[in-house]
């Protein structure tokens, strides 16, 4: 592949990083209501950061797609624990 096709995943690495970065900027005064807008943030940008980096990993290293995928899978998992335990209130019972 030509070296023009880098173009994309690194403009989806650029995308990501500012929407982590953005995530994470955004994250230390997470509410009850900003917590949609932070999971948001987190999803997409970590997606097009993965995206972006799977999509050069198997140009450079063609036949490991499995591999990727599970790398996909498993950022997705990360997302979800995060965005389960993230701007919940702690509740007393009893």
């Amino acid at each position: 592949m030509g070296i023009w096709w880098y173009f994309f995943p690194v403009l989806f690495i650029a995308w990501g990083v500012y929407g982590l970065g953005l995530t994470v900027l955004v994250g230390s005064g997470v509410t009850t209501e900003s917590r949609s807008f932070f999971l948001y943030n987190l999803l997409w940008g970590g997606v097009l950061t993965i995206v972006g980096v799977e999509l050069i990993v198997n140009d450079l290293y063609p036949g490991n797609v499995v591999l990727l995928v599970v790398v996909f899978i498993v950022f997705l998992a990360v997302v979800a624990f995060i965005g389960y335990g993230v701007g919940r209130k702690e509740t007393k019972t009893g």
